[in-house]
């Protein structure tokens, strides 16, 4: 009986230790973070609030994290609201869609090596950021700071037009 005991005693602490430990992908996104943080990069879970206001056409914000890339040198854009150009241009309106900028973008090669996930890039007055759902490990986390850094290149002028 005695050791009928100890075993389900035993079993009982290895499940609740189990039980907190973190899942492979948990470590993942950990890692990811990590080397985005140590890339000079703020990683933002996406909120409900932030969703409704700037990425009306996401149904569940859940899952979503944005990148955000500072400027260099703590240099301003004159942007009085955020930016928001989705990296889907042609399933756009007509109507809807950033003519002057996306096309700039789209030059400086912005959305040639996006992640799969990616939704929208937003520049902000000081940064730049990149919305996209973490799925493609490390790699990912070095296409979105090669987009950011390349979207960097834009410059007040291009931000009025």
């Amino acid at each position: 009986m005695g050791l009928a005991i100890a075993i389900l005693l035993t079993l009982a602490m290895l499940g609740s230790v189990l039980w907190v430990m973190p899942s492979p992908r948990e470590k993942q996104l950990t890692a990811m973070r990590q080397k985005a943080m140590s890339s000079g990069m703020k990683v933002r879970l996406l909120n409900e609030k932030m969703a409704a206001k700037l990425y009306p056409w996401i149904d569940n914000y859940r899952g979503y994290v944005s990148y955000e890339l500072p400027l260099p040198g703590g240099s301003k854009w004159q942007i009085s609201a955020p930016v928001v150009i989705p990296v889907d241009q042609n399933a756009l309106h007509e109507l809807d869609r950033q003519g002057a900028l996306a096309n700039r973008i789209t030059e400086l090669g912005c959305f040639e090596d996006l992640p799969k996930t990616a939704e929208a890039l937003v520049f902000y007055s000081g940064c730049v950021v990149l919305l996209w759902r973490e799925d493609e490990g490390l790699e990912g986390v070095e296409k979105v700071l090669c987009t950011l850094k390349k979207s960097l290149e834009l410059t007040d002028r291009e931000f009025q037009s």
